[in-house]
């Protein structure tokens, strides 16, 4: 493991590294910001460049009035509201939760200093491991088709399976297309349509 100690990573300066591990067992470390206050952050987040301050960047550049017509913001109030809702089976219904730091006090402003801008309208919030919740160090933006790689597919009931397949056979869709509107990889798609599996 590489010593990050001393480094600087924006307005953040390394201390030391802690005995604790976060959930996905990354090691984190203690830092400084430039503006006074003392933070921690992963090794991930770091290198990725996703954790800058301590929070308070944020605040130096960007003012709270007109956010909410924002990408970014559109981005933070959907994630709030899909898992709030125990009827959403993907998120809310499997009980898929947003931090803290993302939910509570200042909560859109945290999420914006740890993610950053959204790089354009092509992008939106992406969990690395899909059976976990919405925090900084499970998160970052990713294109439509990376999520779909990421997404852990649906049993699909024997009516989807027989709805997809005949859509299909109209050579209208592709395995693509099937696979984003029954929430499934495309290889899996493929195996049902060639009989190598049926759900």
């Amino acid at each position: 493991m590489k010593n990050l100690t001393g480094q600087r990573f924006g307005k953040l300066v390394v201390l030391s590294e802690l005995d604790e591990r976060n959930k996905y067992g990354q090691v984190v470390w203690l830092c400084q910001c430039d503006c006074g206050n003392q933070t921690t952050s992963s090794t991930n987040l770091l290198n990725r460049g996703t954790k800058k301050s301590c929070g308070c960047l944020f605040s130096e550049t960007h003012t709270t009035h007109g956010m909410s017509a924002t990408r970014e913001y559109s981005s933070w109030h959907n994630m709030i509201s899909r898992t709030k809702s125990k009827n959403n089976k993907n998120y809310g219904g499997r009980n898929i939760t947003v931090c803290e730091r993302w939910s509570g006090k200042n909560g859109f402003t945290n999420f914006l200093d740890d993610m950053g801008p959204q790089p354009s309208d092509e992008y939106s919030i992406d969990r690395t491991d899909n059976d976990g919740n919405y925090e900084p160090s499970n998160c970052k933006w990713s294109t439509q088709e990376e999520q779909i790689r990421n997404r852990n597919c649906v049993k699909l009931t024997e009516t989807d399976v027989m709805d997809l397949i005949n859509k299909y056979s109209t050579n209208t869709y592709s395995f693509t297309d099937l696979g984003k509107i029954y929430n499934c990889d495309p290889t899996h798609i493929r195996k049902i349509i060639i009989g190598e599996r049926w759900n």
